[in-house]
């Protein structure tokens, strides 16, 4: 075989290798991406079909739950001119069910 049909010879199976790690990269993302996808599906079912004190182990005493698809959130303490903090911990979602953020917040009013 000569140099140069030897060197065609490796540059061809090197770009088969290349296409096949790429082909398995992809696959692996695709198959990634969809546990992704399944696992915020589960999440989303969590949210609407359990109480969100449940989810996440609180004993409020006084609570108020958001469940309107992609936003949920749960606020603490909702007595108005309380003395105490008021907590709110949300969950929101793109339209595709992956995660666009979750938030803790705290607010406090202070007055005299």
């Amino acid at each position: 075989m000569s140099q140069i049909s030897e060197n065609r010879w490796q540059l061809e199976r090197e770009r088969e290798i290349r296409e096949a790690a790429r082909k398995a990269r992809e696959a692996e993302i695709s198959q990634t991406t969809e546990i992704y996808l399944r696992r915020y599906e589960q999440q989303i079912n969590d949210l609407e079909n359990s109480d969100l004190a449940d989810i996440f182990s609180l004993k409020p005493y006084n609570y108020h739950q958001y469940k309107r698809s992609p936003l949920y959130t749960l606020k603490l303490q909702t007595v108005g001119y309380s003395l105490w903090k008021s907590y709110s911990i949300e969950a929101d979602f793109f339209e595709n069910n992956s995660v666009h953020h979750y938030g803790v917040r705290a607010q406090h009013t202070i007055w005299e």
